[in-house]
């Protein structure tokens, strides 16, 4: 029996209108919760982030959270700044919180250790400049940084080839060359190879430029005054240039001699895991193997039917 035909508009229009099924979105009972770990991380990275921020570009300049502000170490203060907030926006995902955490703490170390008394022209404003333009450039750097462990691992290896610190930075590179090797299959092994090579590259880089800047630096003999800014500038890329051209192949070089022990470990480190994921995968198809000899026992053991 067909139902009667809709006579007023309100009725026509009820029966045109698409109706949703109820089944057709999870509701919010059935999605799967955060994992416990995972909440637990997005409560302390901004934490481990305010921890790290002056050790990772200051550490070993200054007395403790003061920073080197004077116009001769101007190149300290924009690397610094760059590489701590490489360091805290990789380990926040919030972006509008890895500016909270950098402005925060840029700004409190503004406020200990700023210079009352100018020793060149427009000292604070120049210092000021390089420690929030090195600021901006590290919440860049570091953006993808909390993606996964290969974004994280670039991060690291910026971080370690950026900072004038005065901490070594092999243990950092060997942690940043396993990081790609986290949890990838035996099918991707290539992939994560490579991305190994790319992190070890962007580490050479970044020390490259630290040391260009910080030659060129010395060739302004006390600092940027404000009122030559574009001059001084071109003479730090001209100083820079020159240094890089003169000594980098050699600076790379004995980059690599320095931390051959670290790369030595990073490599048994890597191999480790590779073990690991060959095991998961043997164990993954003996059991695939297994199930389907169990559901073959199963349908040669089931009677036909009479």
């Amino acid at each position: 029996m067909t139902p009667p035909s809709p006579t007023s508009r309100a009725e026509l229009r009820g029966a045109l209108s698409v109706h949703p099924v109820d089944d057709a979105r999870p509701s919010e009972a059935s999605r799967e919760p955060t994992p416990p770990l995972r909440r637990a991380w997005r409560l302390l990275a901004p934490a481990l982030a305010l921890a790290l921020w002056w050790p990772a570009g200051f550490f070993g300049l200054d007395d403790w959270f003061f920073l080197p502000l004077r116009a001769r170490d101007g190149d300290l203060v924009f690397l610094g700044a760059a590489a701590a907030a490489t360091a805290a926006a990789a380990l926040v995902r919030s972006v509008w919180l890895r500016i909270l955490v950098v402005a925060l703490l840029s700004g409190l170390g503004w406020l200990l250790g700023a210079p009352e008394i100018e020793s060149v022209a427009g000292e604070r404003m120049v210092l000021a400049g390089l420690l929030a333009s090195g600021g901006l450039l590290g919440l860049v750097l570091g953006a993808r940084g909390s993606r996964g462990p290969l974004p994280l691992a670039v991060a690291l290896a910026l971080v370690a080839g950026l900072t004038p610190a005065a901490w070594p930075d092999g243990p950092v590179i060997a942690l940043a060359l396993v990081l790609p090797f986290v949890g990838v299959p035996l099918r991707r092994l290539g992939g994560a190879a490579g991305g190994a090579l790319g992190v070890l590259v962007a580490w050479l880089v970044a020390e490259l430029l630290s040391r260009g800047l910080r030659a060129g630096w010395d060739a302004l003999q006390g600092g940027l005054p404000r009122d030559q800014v574009a001059d001084g500038l071109a003479t730090v890329g001209r100083a820079g240039v020159d240094h890089l051209g003169a000594e980098g192949l050699e600076a790379v070089l004995n980059l690599l001699r320095e931390n051959t022990v670290w790369f030595l470990v990073a490599a048994v480190a890597a191999l480790a895991l590779v073990a690991v994921a060959g095991v998961q995968a043997a164990r993954a198809v003996k059991a695939r193997r297994a199930s389907r000899a169990e559901d073959t026992r199963e349908v040669e053991t089931t009677p036909a039917p009479s």
